[in-house]
């Protein structure tokens, strides 16, 4: 090599291993370093360079283009790996860029061997690219075998030891062992690894894992969703699940001789309609194994059990702050329960923010909201809007969150319908001023005696028309005038039939009222009362006459 090759791979090796910032100081001490660290240089150049052939390229120039120098502290050892064997893959792939490697100015401890002092060489650092020195150890190891936690290999799968699980330390015979090692099968499948792995695109095996399991995720509720949805379609339609022969694979290449019961009917039917529309649900259904059909009726009834419903209502205390009551209906142990959860007091009643307060207070009592099947509130707008009610927003979130119109809120608010009548809003009107009337301590004392087993306003009419007598002799003319007039409501004989007409109405919607309300009631029976309830009313329109005489 001539001169001028010389000094610019000199000139390039000490910009590279001795670059200085601008802002240190060049004190006494730091040109006393400068000059040893010049020293080390020429003798390693002029080394390197004497060893070269004519038109070989200049191992300083492959090394400081092609091979990192790193000169970190030792808490980056490659004896680091050895010490943590709990760091996973990922871990051990990212820790290979920062592995501590020695710069031609680092001295090797010196080994005695004879009358031989040897050491380790930084220029085998160039010759095997796979090689990493250890600063604690004082030895070498195959940083590919190391990452890759190698313990056995060759023939018969033999425990391993030097460069990968031990440090190599006899310099006398380095060479032949480094060409030994690079010629070993593990070691090249490690190289491979670390090729494939370092990859932009590569995807460890733990998140292959994971993407499969995610896809296999994705394919179950796939699977399970339509069975989901048709045990909740025959729940709200009253529909029993079982049939005469409901065991084995669903059939779905034509209708089974027996029948099989409606939940498999309803199944069978919603997955060929998905099907007809490029739907992939029924190529699921065919390719899932025997054992995990999700159709036994032990699974339909976990999908029941873990099934809830939330009711709620916003009304205002005695104190006028508008509160939000919140209450969870399901089953536990085959029974039907229903547990108020918590009143919320809320400052607007907008539908948005109830529908957000009540998803709030589910999360806080621990609540999956996934499980959520059915809402059950009033008819009021906030509540029930399409657009912007509680149980329209819900519902974009949670899909199978069927919103229910309370029923007994229905029937209260056909019963309010009927009251518009002049004669019986009139009669209802009469009512309520008499309560509020009798509704203070003083008149009460009047009524006191008489009201221990009377419940009903018919009950107490009587005792209340006694009362309304004395209260119209006293000295307050305000108390006297009132009880006056609400005597002379109370004889008028349109108030006395509108009452009895109200009472026998009551009679009636009555029992299907408790009904309603009960924990248990389900929809059939729920429809079979509605229904016995309107024949009656029906029965009672056409024999009005001789109900009138009767009274």
């Amino acid at each position: 090599m001539d001169k001028s090759s010389e000094s610019s791979a000199k000139a390039k090796l000490e910009k590279f291993l001795f670059k200085k910032d601008t802002d240190i100081q060049n004190t006494e001490s730091s040109k006393i370093n400068s000059e040893k660290n010049q020293n080390i240089i020429d003798q390693s150049i002029i080394t390197n360079c004497d060893s070269l052939k004519d038109g070989q390229d200049s191992p300083i120039q492959n090394f400081t283009s092609n091979y990192e120098l790193k000169n970190t502290s030792s808490e980056n050892d490659i004896s680091f790996l050895l010490d943590n064997v709990k760091l996973n893959l990922q871990e051990r792939l990212e820790f290979m860029n920062t592995i501590w490697t020695p710069d031609f100015s680092y001295n090797f401890p010196i080994k005695t061997v004879g009358k031989k002092h040897l050491k380790f060489q930084a220029s085998w650092l160039l010759t095997w690219k796979w090689l990493s020195y250890s600063k604690i150890r004082n030895g070498a190891f195959c940083k590919y075998c190391v990452i890759f936690s190698q313990k056995e290999g060759g023939i018969g799968k033999q425990s391993l030891g030097m460069l990968c699980t031990k440090e190599f330390s006899n310099w006398k015979h380095a060479i032949e062992k480094f060409k030994n090692h690079e010629e070993t099968g593990y070691h090249k499948t490690c190289i491979e690894n670390y090729k494939v792995m370092s990859q932009k695109n590569y995807t460890p095996i733990n998140m292959q894992i994971n993407k499969a399991m995610a896809a296999e995720l994705i394919e179950n509720r796939k699977l399970v969703m339509p069975v989901i949805e048709s045990v909740i379609f025959c729940g709200r339609q009253g529909l029993s699940l079982r049939g005469h022969n409901d065991s084995g694979p669903l059939v779905m290449e034509h209708e089974p001789i027996e029948n099989d019961g409606n939940f498999r009917a309803v199944l069978r039917y919603g997955l060929r309609m998905n099907s007809m529309g490029n739907s992939d649900l029924q190529l699921i259904r065919e390719r899932c194994k025997r054992n995990a059909q999700y159709i036994s009726p032990k699974i339909q009834n976990e999908i029941v059990n873990i099934c809830f419903c939330v009711l709620a209502d916003e009304t205002a205390d005695v104190a006028g702050i508008e509160q939000f009551s919140i209450c969870a209906r399901y089953i536990y142990n085959n029974e039907i329960k229903e547990d108020f959860l918590n009143f919320v007091p809320v400052e607007s009643t907008t539908g948005e923010n109830l529908a957000h307060t009540l998803i709030k207070s589910l999360e806080n009592f621990g609540i999956n909201i996934q499980y959520l099947r059915g809402q059950g509130y009033d008819g009021a707008a906030s509540m029930s809007g399409r657009f912007n009610g509680v149980q329209s927003i819900i519902k974009k979130q949670y899909k199978t969150a069927v919103y229910v119109h309370c029923s007994a809120h229905v029937l209260n608010l056909v019963i309010c319908s009927s009251c518009e009548m002049a004669c019986i809003r009139n009669a209802m009107g009469v009512i309520e001023t008499v309560y509020n009337f009798m509704n203070t301590p003083k008149r009460q004392c009047v009524l006191q005696k008489k009201h221990e087993s009377i419940r009903t306003f018919i009950d107490l009419q009587e005792a209340i028309v006694s009362s309304l007598e004395i209260m119209a002799g006293w000295v307050d003319k305000e108390t006297s005038s009132k009880a006056t007039q609400l005597l002379f409501s109370l004889s008028d004989t349109t108030f006395n039939v509108s009452l009895m007409v109200i009472d026998e109405v009551f009679k009636h919607s009555y029992i299907l009222c408790k009904a309603l309300q009960r924990d248990n009631i389900d929809l059939i029976e729920a429809m079979n009362l509605a229904e016995d309830l309107t024949n009656e009313v029906k029965q009672m329109r056409q024999n009005s006459d001789e109900n009138t005489d009767q009274s």
